[in-house]
């Protein structure tokens, strides 16, 4: 052999063994013939087990696929870039980018095709990743639009609760509020869990949500069963084995927090779902320090509104009667509570009767006396 050629041979052999993509060629009789050490490391058989069989990499549901792309290239086509998905030795499925060129002889005649092939598995996970990731931003940042335009609290709560179960694709959970008077968190929402437990305040530091309020942090934990923090009612008398929670803060005040969980084994909380929620949380306590804000507004119109409407019916009347039911009337409205009543002082005793009384349970004869000191009546 020329040392011209035997030099061009060698440095084909060495480029083959050396490149970092898979390059495999197969026969007219669809038989490996070349099997470089690239191909050993993407699909794990060695050159002494592919040459001269089928390509082993080739899936059962693919053969089919595999025959057409070869036979177009035993007419001289190629290809450039074509995804496809073939499988390793341990069975594992991986993406793969494929290149062709046929291979002739000395007559001109289609021998075979080279197939060039990359490993593209970690890339698409990544850009699967990037999409996934994308589109959850794009949830948060829609979330937050529709939670900001509710402006009652009790909707808003619900709402609130639900879009955060639907980012992350929970089964249960909760929703508290921080009660400052009392140092608890009390539930004021919850999906997927009986009543009995949906409906039980935490104290700090108690439960999942009560380490979450006390250190100011989001956590999660896919082990719920065996958490040293878990409510042990939630272990006897639920199915929750993942739970995560993130706190509500407004301004780095404690507003509450949301708690999310599953209940079916094997599905887990990730890094990437903390995140998300802990987005989706900054938003909410901003949502819901506008609600209380504007609620309290609300508040403040409907009791200016009253004394007014008040002062002028009370202006419109001499009657005491008519003056003391139209009291009782608007400290009712004012209070949307179930009853208001008025008592008035007995000449002939100390002991107050009531007289003037409004709202739903106004129907309701009362013949009790309030005596001076006893109960709130009486304190008061």
């Amino acid at each position: 052999m020329p040392d011209a050629l035997w030099e061009s041979v060698t440095a084909l052999r060495a480029m083959i063994h050396a490149s970092p993509l898979a390059m495999v060629a197969i026969g007219a009789d669809e038989r490996v013939t070349a099997w470089n050490p690239a191909a050993e490391r993407i699909f794990g058989w060695s050159e002494e087990d592919a040459l001269g069989q089928p390509p082993p990499y080739v899936p059962a549901d693919k053969q089919a696929e595999f025959r057409v792309l070869h036979a177009r290239g035993m007419e001289g086509e190629s290809f450039s870039g074509l995804e496809l998905r073939r499988r390793r030795k341990d069975g594992t499925l991986i993406d793969l980018s494929l290149w062709t060129a046929p291979l002739q002889d000395t007559t001109g005649r289609f021998v075979g095709v080279l197939n060039l092939i990359e490993d593209i598995t970690e890339r698409k996970r990544v850009q699967q990743g990037l999409i996934t990731r994308t589109k959850q931003l794009e949830a948060v940042r829609d979330v937050g639009a529709e939670i900001v335009r509710e402006l009652n609290l009790t909707k808003l709560l619900t709402l609130i609760h639900r879009r955060a179960m639907d980012l992350v694709d929970a089964e249960a959970g909760s929703l508290f509020l921080w009660d400052a008077a009392t140092d608890r968190l009390v539930p004021q929402v919850w999906h997927g869990l009986p009543d009995s437990l949906g409906a039980l305040v935490f104290h700090m530091g108690e439960g999942l949500c009560g380490v979450v309020a006390q250190h100011g942090t989001g956590a999660f934990v896919n082990d719920y069963r065996t958490y040293a923090h878990a409510h042990p009612r939630f272990v006897a008398e639920t199915l929750v084995t993942s739970a995560l929670a993130e706190p509500l803060h407004f301004h780095e005040r404690l507003v509450g927090v949301i708690t999310v969980n599953y209940q079916t084994s094997g599905r887990t909380f990730t890094e990437d779902d903390q995140q998300l929620l802990r987005l989706f949380a900054s938003q909410a306590a901003i949502a819901i320090e506008n609600a209380r804000l504007y609620q309290d507004a609300e508040l403040q119109r409907r009791e200016m509104e009253a004394v007014a409407d008040l002062s002028q019916r009370l202006n419109d009347s001499l009657d005491v009667d008519t003056v003391l039911q139209r009291v009782a009337e608007s400290a009712w409205d004012l209070t949307q509570s179930d009853l208001a009543q008025i008592a008035l002082r007995e000449a002939s005793s100390d002991s107050l009767a009531f007289r003037y009384r409004a709202g739903a349970l106004s129907k309701q004869p009362n013949t009790h006396r309030i005596q001076p000191g006893k109960g709130i009546g009486g304190k008061v």
